[in-house]
């Protein structure tokens, strides 16, 4: 079993990538292999919209890569961060680029997907992050995983912090990371 992680944001080692690795972290420990891709690293460009890619996307950029990546893999998480009540500008032009696999047979079919949103607040726009994502992982056919005994983390896990390493402070929302990972595990060995 193979879980890939995607980082959202432009922050390295800011709160949502100490949530994503927490997650991954938990998943390691069930003997599961993963992977922590970190967009802010990547040179990946904007969807340039020309429908182009209902073959193959003929931009040549890191994206193909991360494309391979996710088909191999049994399950996917996305951590972003929330600003402005949305998912990151790299989040969202990474789900933008993953049109092509919707497109061509839905290559992603069936595989679990859990999602991390991370802002300063807890009613900062986490449910419209997460709505965004919901939908997009509706379009690939992806599976979301989350614990469905609490709200907050129904669809995945939400953390909270102003400043970067905020987020280790705020014990509800290391756990609801943990348990996202659990609950991956548990859902994917199904």
């Amino acid at each position: 079993m193979k879980v890939i992680g995607i980082c959202g944001s432009p922050r390295r080692g800011g709160n949502t990538e100490i949530m994503l690795r927490t997650t991954l972290e938990e998943i390691e420990k069930n003997g599961t292999e993963t992977e922590l891709v970190l967009l802010a690293e990547k040179n990946i460009m904007p969807c340039k919209g020309h429908s182009a890619c209902l073959d193959k996307c003929p931009q040549n950029d890191d994206i193909q890569a991360i494309y391979s990546k996710a088909e191999q893999a049994d399950a996917i998480i996305i951590a972003t961060p929330v600003w402005s009540n949305n998912v990151s500008s790299l989040t969202k032009i990474f789900i933008d680029r993953f049109l092509w696999t919707a497109m061509n047979g839905k290559k992603l079919l069936g595989k679990k997907f859990g999602v991390i949103t991370v802002g300063q607040y807890k009613h900062g726009g986490h449910e419209m992050a997460f709505n965004v994502l919901k939908n997009w992982s509706t379009d690939q056919g992806l599976q979301m995983i989350g614990d469905k005994q609490k709200f907050y983390s129904k669809f995945g896990a939400i953390g909270f912090g102003k400043k970067p390493g905020d987020v280790k402070k705020d014990l509800e929302s290391i756990e609801s990371a943990r348990k996202l990972g659990q609950e991956i595990v548990k859902e994917t060995k199904k």
